[in-house]
C-alpha cells in the first residue's frame, strides 16, 4: 500500500435554485457571518450536499457548532461549488471542512485541490475517505500500523468462528460461519468476537461508538441488541430504550477504559489526519481486549438519541446529547485539532491510498 496523487475529477455539478433553498432550509439558526478573524468554509459538493448522506443531521449540529464558532471569532460559510470555495479559502486563517460519504465518490478537482493548499487546514479529506471506505483496506493499512481489528480471515478454518460482512457500507447483511463452513472471498471476513453481556437475566450482543473529532474523544456510547434476535451485528435502532441496561453497560464498557479510548482515538486521528469520525468498537467477553471494527466519518448520531429519548432523564451517560452541549464541544475540538495542524501540520489531503501496493506505509505509532 501506497499513498498516491490519483487522478482529478473534471468538475462539480452545478446545483439549482430549488436545490440550494432545500439545503438552507436544513440549517435553521446558524451563524451569520461578520468579517470574523478567521472562517471555516463548509462544502457540500455532492448531490447529498449538507447532510452527507446521513454523515451529519447538520439542523442539530450546525448551529449549536456556527454560534459557539461566532463566539470565538469564526465565521462559517456553507458552499456547493468550486466559486464559493475560491471566495473564502484564501489564506491560511481558513479551514476547510468536506461533507461527503466515504464510500461514494467525492468530486476532487484541481480547484479543491488548490483551496486546500491554501487554506490553513482540511477536515474530513479524500486521504481519509480512501482509507476508511473499504472495511479489508481499511484492516489491512491500520492493523499494520498498531490498531487492533479482528483478524481477516480468508478461506474455511477448521477451528475458526467467521463473522462475514460487505466490504463497502454499514448495516448490510452479515452472517456468522461456523469453523469449516466455505468463505466467500468477496466479502469482507474476520474472526467472530464474542460481544455477549449478560444483564438482569437476559444477554445482549454489545458495541461502543467513539465520536471523535480528529485525535480527540467528543462521546463514547453503548448499543446493545439482544440475542433472541440471534444477530451479532449492532446498531442505533437495536439497542433497547432501558436506562439501566444503557448505563450498566457504558460502565462496564466505556467508563472502566476511559484512558484507553482516549490514546486510541489520538492514534486513529494521527493515522487519518484530522476529521469527524465514529469508530465502532468492541470487547471480547472473554479476554476484555477492545477492538475496532469499522470507522467512518461522522459528526453527530441523532437518530441513537432520538431512540433513545424516552429515557434521556436517566441516562447522564448520554447526557451531552440533550442538554445542547455537544455541538459546542465539537466546535472547541475542532479548535484544538486546527491549533495543533498550525503547530505540527497535517498528512496531505490529496493523497489516497492505493491498495494495488503490497508494501505498508509506516505512520507514527500507534496503539492497540
Amino acid at each position: 500500500m501506497i499513498f498516491v496523487k490519483s487522478p482529478l475529477s473534471e468538475g462539480i455539478k452545478p446545483r439549482d435554485l430549488t436545490w440550494i433553498d432545500n439545503q438552507f432550509r436544513q440549517l435553521p439558526g446558524i451563524a451569520a457571518p461578520a468579517n470574523r478573524p478567521r472562517r471555516i468554509v463548509i462544502t457540500g459538493f455532492t448531490r447529498f450536499g449538507f447532510w452527507a448522506k446521513a454523515k451529519v443531521y447538520q439542523w442539530d449540529y450546525f448551529p449549536g457548532f456556527t454560534q459557539r464558532m461566532a463566539e470565538k471569532g469564526v465565521d462559517c460559510f456553507f458552499v456547493w461549488d468550486e466559486d464559493g470555495l475560491d471566495r473564502h479559502a484564501v489564506d491560511k486563517n481558513a479551514a476547510i471542512i468536506h461533507l461527503f460519504n466515504e464510500e461514494l465518490p467525492f468530486p476532487y478537482t484541481q480547484r479543491v485541490a488548490a483551496a486546500e493548499r491554501r487554506a490553513g487546514f482540511v477536515f474530513c479529506t479524500r486521504r481519509a475517505g480512501s482509507i476508511i471506505s473499504n472495511k479489508r483496506t481499511a484492516n489491512k493499512y491500520l492493523s499494520a500500523n498498531g490498531i487492533q481489528m479482528p483478524r481477516m480471515i480468508d478461506e474455511a478454518s477448521p477451528e475458526a468462528i467467521v463473522f462475514s460482512n460487505s466490504e463497502i457500507g454499514s448495516g448490510k447483511a452479515t452472517r456468522v460461519l461456523a469453523p469449516g463452513d466455505a468463505v466467500d472471498p468477496t466479502r469482507y471476513n474476520t474472526e467472530y468476537i464474542d460481544t455477549r453481556i449478560e444483564f438482569q437475566g437476559s444477554k445482549y450482543f454489545t458495541m461502543f461508538r467513539i465520536q471523535a473529532v480528529g485525535t480527540q474523544v467528543l462521546h463514547a456510547y453503548v448499543r446493545a441488541r439482544h440475542t433472541r434476535e440471534r444477530s451479532p451485528s449492532v446498531h442505533s435502532k437495536d439497542t433497547p430504550a432501558d436506562h439501566q441496561l444503557i448505563e450498566y453497560l457504558h460502565e462496564r464498557l466505556i467508563r472502566s477504559r476511559e484512558a484507553g479510548i482516549a490514546s486510541f482515538a489520538s492514534a486513529m486521528g494521527i493515522l487519518l489526519g484530522p476529521g469527524s469520525y465514529a469508530h465502532d468498537m468492541i470487547v471480547c467477553n472473554k479476554t476484555d481486549r477492545m477492538y475496532m471494527v469499522e470507522s467512518g466519518f461522522k459528526f453527530n448520531d441523532s437518530p441513537y438519541a432520538e431512540y433513545l429519548r424516552s429515557v434521556a432523564d436517566r441516562t447522564p451517560c448520554n447526557r451531552i446529547f440533550y442538554d445542547g452541549t455537544y455541538p459546542m464541544r465539537a466546535a472547541d475540538l475542532f479548535l484544538q485539532e486546527w491549533e495543533k495542524a498550525a503547530d505540527y501540520g497535517q498528512p496531505d489531503p490529496s493523497l489516497t491510498l492505493e491498495t494495488s501496493f503490497e508494501g505498508i506505509v509506516p505512520q507514527r505509532a500507534a496503539c492497540a
